[in-house]
């Protein structure tokens, strides 16, 4: 057989290998919200799990507010010499220890980063010992918190910790990673507002219709993906949040966020503002709680729950975005390469979509591919899902 026809045949089977392989990959995807339709939102089942769940979210509360705030909290007053040079990072998580392990690394190498605050909620895994994980000049700035509760419940995550060493405190997924640069502009930020808060995930709603917010549009909620907000604020919202909210947010296992926005905005008459960030990686997402075909619809009822418990829609709109000065800084400057790499070129929505930490790489490929498809041929390959 002549040289040609061995690389001919070889360029079609990798081809056909590779269109088995997207077929399969793509099947994934599609019966993904089948699945999630049959199993139901991710919620406690049992009556009993929830009313233990919102039992405890209560009493961790009362707790933490009679120990540092026996003569109640009322809305913060700031001080023009307060120190916005560094941020404290609160952060929960579960069972992707290995995302953990990189996420910790990334920010525990910045020098803005005074403490990262771990609240461990998986009652089942013990927690990481940070000297054990990470090396000692990462692990000296972490704080491993675990609330020993039976049913860990999201509005947890918002809690005050006296372990928080900083003026501001960055709420973060453990699944995002995004530059030093950034942090600094969400600083900035906060030091003009610290009555409000600070993210780079924008969301809308029209009465009680929970929205995704496009550039341009004007928003009235920022998500806890990335958030940052004043450390009083996260104390006026653990000691002030009302008893019924939490009672929701344990029900769905959801909408603390939103919470947070109602009770920030409802004290203070005031928006969130956004900043745009020149590189965000979501490395999350496809067995995350927002995947669910539900998780819109929660929102919805969340969103109905808090105005009626308010008594009014206490979210304010804004269409503020502070934008850094310079947008030059890429993927690349992370610092957890093998996954930034490949960011670096995936142009458009693909680069801002979620991977989960097994296989990343391969589903980067997929999207850069679907992207590729669409730039080039107008084929929505996701559409088909």
């Amino acid at each position: 057989m002549k040289p040609f026809s061995r690389v001919m045949i070889t360029i079609v089977i990798l081809a056909v290998i590779m269109y088995f392989f997207m077929i399969a990959n793509l099947a994934l995807r599609c019966f993904k919200p089948i699945e999630d339709r049959v199993m139901g939102p991710d919620v406690f089942a049992s009556p009993m799990k929830q009313a233990v769940a919102i039992d405890e979210a209560l009493v961790l509360r009362s707790v933490l507010c009679e120990a540092e705030w026996p003569n109640d909290v009322g809305l913060p007053r700031y001080t023009a010499d307060e120190d916005f040079s560094g941020a404290t990072i609160l952060v929960p998580t579960n069972t992707r220890t290995e995302l953990l392990f990189n996420f910790v690394n990334h920010f525990g190498s910045m020098a803005l980063v005074k403490r990262i605050i771990i609240v461990w909620n998986n009652a089942e895994v013990a927690a990481p010992r940070p000297y054990e994980t990470w090396h000692a000049v990462v692990a000296q700035k972490v704080v491993v918190v675990d609330y020993d509760v039976n049913f860990y419940t999201p509005v947890m995550r918002l809690y005050y910790h006296p372990a928080i060493a900083t003026t501001a405190v960055l709420v973060l997924d453990d699944d995002m990673l995004l530059n030093e640069s950034d942090i600094v502009v969400m600083l900035k930020t906060l030091q003009v507002y610290p009555r409000r808060l600070v993210g780079v995930f924008a969301r809308h709603h029209a009465g009680a219709s929970y929205r995704s917010t496009v550039a341009g549009e004007a928003y009235s909620m920022v998500i806890t993906k990335v958030l940052m907000l004043h450390v009083d604020m996260l104390k006026y919202f653990t000691c002030h949040v009302p008893d019924a909210v939490i009672k929701t947010i344990a029900a769905v296992n959801n909408c603390e966020d939103i919470a947070l926005n109602f009770v920030v905005s409802n004290a203070t008459g005031l928006p969130p503002v956004v900043t745009r960030a020149t590189t965000v990686l979501d490395f999350g997402t496809r067995g995350g709680i927002s995947a669910s075909t539900t998780h819109a619809q929660t929102r919805d009822e969340c969103l109905r729950e808090f105005i009626a418990l308010f008594g009014n829609d206490a979210l304010q709109y804004s269409s503020t975005v502070i934008s850094p000065q310079k947008e030059s800084e890429s993927a690349a400057q992370l610092s957890n390469g093998l996954y930034a790499t490949w960011y670096t070129f995936v142009p458009n929505r693909a680069r801002n979509m979620y991977m989960d930490v097994h296989g990343g790489v391969h589903d980067t490929f997929w999207l850069y591919l679907a992207d590729v498809l669409n730039d080039t041929l107008g084929f929505d390959l996701w559409g088909l899902c």
